[in-house]
């Protein structure tokens, strides 16, 4: 994973995939990655009983891993690898998503209302119809992300990068977007009126 300044730093979780000639790194509590894990649901509820003991997930591989429609809620994920994983309506109002590197992951129609985003790597990411309300996304990387009619109500977009992203039908009343880079972006339909601070619209499709 890749720190604030460039760094490199290791999960805690470096376990490697029981597979026969896989190679790749285990998920968090579970002996093989996501391709090769046999049962989903005993594994999902593992997870699940962790986050409402309010166990610390920092730092886990959860890479691919089907988190889809789970219940989440203030899941202490900071640091987490969640590259590629499926959080299609799942539950993380605040949750702790702290340098979360979660390219490609998808969290369409999720609940991230008041979680904390800041420096999370979500490049490429699903975010339609999330609603994230009140979220921290300061110096959040969301380029190439698709965020189409999410609610970013009240948000904290300080220094984020949301270039080249698809914004349209986003709602972003309030939002401090001070700093923020929207460079070419789309914002077709986009509720900017009353976001607050000056940002970079340098080609974005506005209107």
């Amino acid at each position: 994973m890749i720190g604030e300044n460039g760094t490199m730093y290791y999960l805690s979780n470096s376990k490697v995939c029981t597979h026969i000639h896989c190679g790749k790194a285990a998920l968090f509590a579970a002996e093989t990655c996501a391709r090769h894990l046999e049962d989903t649901s005993a594994w999902r509820e593992e997870i699940h009983r962790r986050v409402r003991s309010g166990e610390s997930l920092q730092g886990a591989n959860l890479e691919n891993a089907n988190l889809k429609g789970m219940a989440l809620p203030m899941a202490k994920l900071e640091e987490a690898n969640l590259a590629g994983a499926d959080l299609e309506g799942a539950d993380l109002e605040a949750a702790h998503l702290t340098r979360v590197v979660a390219p490609g992951a998808n969290f369409k129609g999720a609940n991230l209302r008041g979680a904390q985003c800041g420096l999370a790597l979500l490049g490429a990411a699903v975010l339609d119809e999330a609603v994230c309300d009140g979220a921290d996304f300061r110096r959040a990387n969301f380029v190439g992300t698709s965020a189409r009619n999410a609610s970013f109500r009240e948000c904290d977009f300080y220094y984020s990068r949301p270039g080249a992203a698809d914004f349209s039908g986003a709602d972003l009343s309030e939002a401090n977007i001070q700093r923020a880079i929207f460079r070419a972006a789309n914002l077709r339909g986009a509720k900017l009126e009353t976001a607050r601070g000056s940002a970079n619209f340098e080609r974005a499709t506005r209107g």
